[in-house]
């Protein structure tokens, strides 16, 4: 993006032609370029950063619950993964296609207003790349 690279936490500058990035993230990711000048001439190295495919995996999943008719219930399912996994609901084994996260983040789902003491239901979140 054109911006010089700043020591921190995960990058450090070992010698004026080394530095490491510990911790790799999606942000890292992209064009790094070396510059290199003197009072005549200069030259420069460019470079890709990508980064390969991760498994998608939960990190967080709510928990079992008995809830009294009536109130709402707010479910949350997040996941990490490369690329951005996507989170799909089921009820009882059906997609519930409303509650689609393009996002692949998290997503909530509420009580079904018909929701009496002999309506058992179970809700589920699916992770996929």
């Amino acid at each position: 993006d054109g911006q010089s690279l700043r020591s921190g936490a995960r990058v450090r500058l070992l010698s004026t032609e080394h530095i490491r990035i510990t911790s790799i993230t999606k942000e890292d990711k992209g064009m790094y370029q070396c510059i290199v000048k003197n009072d005549l001439e200069s030259a420069q190295g460019t470079a890709e950063l990508r980064l390969g495919e991760v498994a998608p995996q939960l990190i967080y999943k709510f928990i079992e619950q008995t809830i009294e008719p009536g109130p709402s219930v707010s479910l949350k399912c997040s996941a990490s993964g490369n690329p951005t996994p996507k989170i799909v609901w089921r009820l009882d084994g059906f997609l519930l296609p409303n509650l689609n996260d393009e996002q692949g983040t998290q997503q909530n789902a509420g009580c079904l207003a018909a929701c009496t003491p002999e309506f058992v239901f179970v809700i589920s979140c699916d992770v996929y790349s």
